[in-house]
């Protein structure tokens, strides 16, 4: 039987048929492969940023919010960290030999700071082929090896004559 594929269980509309749907569920959405439509899935518990949501990099406007995220750790993921101006944004790819380096996050349960962060980023899940960045999930190498899913936001636009930021660290200028 076909799997939904942003869960390891049934996507939440095949469950609620068969009278298994989580009562807390929050509004997060996502695409299920199986029916192609959008279904509400947990709030996420890990985010892995590499640029402007890493708190000290952050607007201040944020800072608050983030405050309430806590810090697991240093971690990478494959793929190609791009210069876009004021910040930064990545193409994941896990035939990429460059990395991309940020923090992982534990992220408290709450709607308005995943909405906070979907509006900073530019994100929307309903019309995600025109969000400037999509949130997906990624399996984040730690410093220590360990891997943890992450929710992770990756560039969704045009890479053309964007530079390198060959390090693969975000460091903001001025």
């Amino acid at each position: 039987m076909a799997r939904c594929c942003f869960s390891p269980g049934r996507c939440a509309k095949r469950e609620k048929r068969r009278g298994k749907a989580k009562s807390n569920a929050k509004s997060v959405f996502r695409e299920c492969g199986f029916s192609r439509q959008l279904h509400y899935l947990h709030m996420p518990d890990h985010f892995f940023f590499y640029g402007t949501l890493i708190p000290h990099f952050a607007p201040p406007h944020l800072r608050e919010i983030l405050a309430q995220f806590h810090l697991v750790g240093e971690g990478w993921l494959l793929g190609i960290l791009y210069d876009l101006g004021n910040y930064p944004g990545a193409v994941f790819d896990p035939t990429s030999r460059t990395k991309v380096l940020g923090r992982v996050f534990q992220v408290p349960t709450n709607e308005r700071l995943l909405a906070e962060l979907d509006h900073y980023e530019g994100f929307n899940p309903a019309s995600s082929g025109t969000s400037q960045y999509l949130r997906k999930r990624f399996p984040i190498t730690l410093q220590d090896g360990r891997q943890i899913e992450c929710w992770v936001y990756e560039y969704n636009g045009s890479t053309a004559g964007r530079p390198l930021i060959a390090a693969g660290r975000y460091i903001p200028c001025g």
